[in-house]
């Protein structure tokens, strides 16, 4: 059955409960522009999240071999960065609330992006302000087709407790990612790959469909609280978004082929990840994006790269030669977030690149010694300038700072000024990091 047969027969919570698929591609050129930046392109914020912290306890670890130019050292952790040293700045010595032997600092991710105060309980408080990708999201609502974008590589976890993920929206209600590429690629692509006739035709189905649902909900806020309202509210949000997302006509670049399948390899569901957001961020469908690889207290064992440990078990220095496993495994990290950075640089626009106007971060929910299993010291990579707002290739001392400040000032490189000049818990907020601007 062809695809225009069966939209046909597409039913409301069919059609909705497909609009949480994820999807997957084959690494690809560079789409071409239909409409290139003559000037002033926009700038975006990526977050780049993996499990278990960052070894530091070696010069061959997260540590560059000279300071003062971010150079790093042949074999070591970040040696694949070395072509995008000068676009880097390693912040280093940010921090978390919560610390001690009788908290769970697994819950960091929770507040990476949330700046909330830690919880014994949630590792949250539940009801909490939203992550800064949805903040920054829901101030450039309607510039683009998907306000934010975000993306997981096996980030859910089947076993054992769960210790949350990066993005939340207000209220601390998590926000899905998508994992399967093949559902990436249909959200983001397959209407502009279809007929012109066919994907209007399935874009006024897909339509009518969010309408009735709109209606159902606008029924439904009249009789619940104020704070359901909001929550309800934030849904109808979403299915405008997706109305908007749905619409062939939105966006500026045709439809890449559809992809092979990667199945459950994780390397290439990786790398079929990349190279989506890449696109995504080029073809300006989305300015805000996040993508998670794992969960924390990954229990995933670590075969991408050779091992038979997991990556949690690694850290608490179980096997004799544990170090060296850990490295390999950041090392492998750190190649996929350079695949990204080159995928993002290889785009011109404006007299810049892609990366030159975007931030993309990369962080995790455990400091510089992820042994000991601490968030006091915590290590963030920048990559890119934001179109200006950051000047690259530095280290920079966050000082014991939380991580709020650091925060602030993505908030603003996004053009986005948080309330009272604060994110997240305001007691844990003094100030942007004016030692990473321009």
């Amino acid at each position: 059955m062809r695809w225009s047969e069966k939209a046909q027969n597409l039913s409301r919570r069919g059609f909705l409960l497909a609009g949480g698929c994820a999807l997957a591609i084959p690494l690809l050129e560079s789409l071409p522009l239909r409409n290139a930046w003559a000037s002033d392109p926009p700038r975006r914020l990526v977050f780049f999240w993996t499990p278990d912290g960052f070894e530091r306890g070696t010069p061959l670890g997260w540590n560059p071999i000279n300071p003062s130019t971010l150079t790093f050292a042949r074999g070591s952790v970040l040696e694949p960065l070395q072509p995008f040293h000068t676009d880097l700045n390693l912040v280093e010595h940010l921090r978390l609330h919560g610390q001690g032997q009788d908290i769970n600092v697994h819950y960091g991710i929770r507040q990476l992006l949330t700046g909330a105060l830690y919880s014994q309980s949630t590792g949250a408080p539940p009801g909490g302000q939203p992550s800064l990708d949805q903040f920054v999201a829901s101030h450039l609502r309607g510039q683009t087709r998907f306000p934010s974008l975000e993306l997981g590589v096996a980030s859910t976890r089947q076993t054992g407790a769960d210790y949350g993920q990066l993005s939340y929206q207000a209220g601390g209600v998590a926000v899905a990612r998508e994992t399967d590429p093949l559902g990436l690629y249909k959200r983001l692509f397959l209407s502009r790959a279809a007929n012109p006739g066919v994907a209007q035709n399935l874009y006024r189905q897909q339509k009518s469909i969010l309408d009735a649902a709109g209606d159902d909900l606008t029924a439904i806020m009249s009789q619940v609280s104020a704070a359901d309202r909001a929550r309800l509210q934030a849904h109808a949000d979403a299915y405008r978004d997706l109305e908007r997302a749905l619409d062939p006509a939105n966006g500026q670049c045709a439809a890449p082929p559809k992809p092979a399948d990667p199945g459950l390899d994780y390397a290439k569901v990786g790398q079929l990840q990349i190279q989506l957001l890449a696109m995504a961020l080029q073809c300006d469908l989305t300015r805000v994006a996040t993508l998670q690889w794992s969960y924390p207290v990954s229990n995933m064992i670590a075969s991408f790269v050779g091992l038979s440990e997991d990556t949690h078990t690694l850290g608490h220095q179980i096997p004799p030669d544990w170090q060296a496993k850990v490295m390999k495994v950041q090392r492998w990290y750190a190649s996929r977030f350079a695949d990204l950075l080159g995928a993002l640089g290889s785009a011109t626009e404006g007299g810049s690149t892609v990366l030159g106007n975007s931030v993309v971060v990369w962080g995790s929910e455990l400091d510089n010694n992820p042994q000991l299993h601490m968030v006091g010291a915590m290590p963030f990579l920048l990559a890119g300038q934001a179109g200006g707002y950051f000047r690259t290739g530095r280290i920079v001392d966050g000082k014991q700072r939380y991580v709020n400040d650091l925060l602030i000032g993505l908030s603003r490189a996004m053009g986005v000024e948080p309330p009272g000049s604060k994110f997240g818990d305001p007691s844990l907020c003094t100030g942007e990091i004016v030692a990473l601007k321009a």
